[in-house]
């Protein structure tokens, strides 16, 4: 798919994406709702908690971004089209690959492409965030003529199901984590009813207002964690999309 995106360009190739989440979407029986203001800066790194494969139509209907993605969601049946479609740097879990890799990114940032990272490094039950990996950071590096990087914490919440509020029992309906099989658990996901997403835009920063990208890294972590909170609270306000 990363030919096809680069024929008909990177800007159309994120529109066509948009319509394929949307379509997702749509046949998931998913409805996604925002606050917060999306960074209009390009580049701009979004980070953001992982809670199931369903954050890639999520995330992906809202922002014209590229995903940071492990190799091997490639090969996933209908995500793995659709994170190519919005030209996803597919990442391989080798310390012998990380210069080259970070390279590939920088090379993406340099091109004004937006990223998408979750530096979680795996999802969860969605009911809490697990720590952020510095490691994973190594784009926030990334300067052009002395113009730093602008990140942005984001939360996705999946906080209702068939408009009633999902407690924890319901979770594994939609958190895909753990040794779950993924063709099991989407055939479940496709009987259940309608699925809300909630997604908060924290505020934008960037590495030169932190010591080191350890501090930046607590800095989202804590953000988002404290977003998560308040969404599965029900303390917020969200516009519809």
């Amino acid at each position: 798919m990363q030919g096809p995106a680069n024929f008909i360009g990177f800007r159309r190739s994120y529109k066509l994406g948009h319509t394929w989440h949307k379509l997702c979407r749509w046949a998931i029986g998913m409805k996604v709702r925002y606050c917060g203001n999306i960074s209009s800066a390009t580049p701009t790194l979004f980070v953001a908690n992982h809670i199931s494969y369903l954050d890639i139509p999520a995330l992906g209907s809202l922002l014209d971004a590229t995903f940071i993605a492990k190799s091997e969601i490639k090969s996933w049946p209908i995500f793995g089209l659709l994170c190519s479609l919005q030209r996803t740097v597919f990442i391989e879990r080798d310390w012998r690959k990380a210069l080259k890799q970070r390279e590939q990114l920088y090379e993406r940032l340099d091109q004004r492409d937006n990223l998408i990272l979750f530096p979680e490094g795996t999802s969860n039950s969605g009911t809490f965030v697990r720590n952020f990996k510095s490691a994973l950071f190594s784009a926030a590096d990334w300067k052009k003529k002395d113009r730093a990087l602008v990140v942005q914490p984001v939360t996705i919440a999946y906080t209702k199901l068939n408009g009633s509020v999902m407690g924890r029992r319901l979770r594994p309906i939609f958190a895909w984590y753990g040794d779950m099989v993924m063709t099991n658990h989407f055939w479940t996901l496709l009987g259940s009813g309608n699925l809300s997403v909630d997604v908060i835009f924290h505020d934008p920063i960037s590495l030169r207002n932190f010591k080191s990208r350890k501090e930046l890294a607590k800095h989202c972590e804590q953000k988002v964690s404290a977003g998560l909170s308040a969404a599965l609270s029900g303390r917020l306000e969200f516009k519809h999309e």
